[in-house]
């Protein structure tokens, strides 16, 4: 039987603490990376789902309502596209 002597303790010990605290740095990154990759929406969300409610609701034949999410859009981003749809 081979006996583990004080110095080979030692460095299996820095090693495991080393792999413990490597683990932990990329359990960090991946929460970090996760909450970033939800993070903040950009004006242009607002505008795209401002003007798919839009483009829903002219289907269904409610028009005002419809008219409210484009100018909302427009307001959002000057591109012709939202400017189209009104009546």
């Amino acid at each position: 039987m081979h006996s583990i002597t004080l110095c080979e303790k030692t460095y299996a010990d820095i090693k495991e603490a080393r792999r413990t605290k490597t683990g932990f740095y990329l359990l960090i990154a991946g929460i970090l990376s996760f909450i970033l990759a939800c993070g903040p929406v950009t004006p242009f969300d607002f505008y795209n789902e401002n003007l798919f409610c839009g483009k829903e609701l002219m289907k269904r034949g409610e028009f005002e309502e419809a008219r409210a999410y484009f100018v909302k859009a427009s307001e959002l981003q000057r591109l012709p596209e939202p400017l189209s749809m009104q009546p």
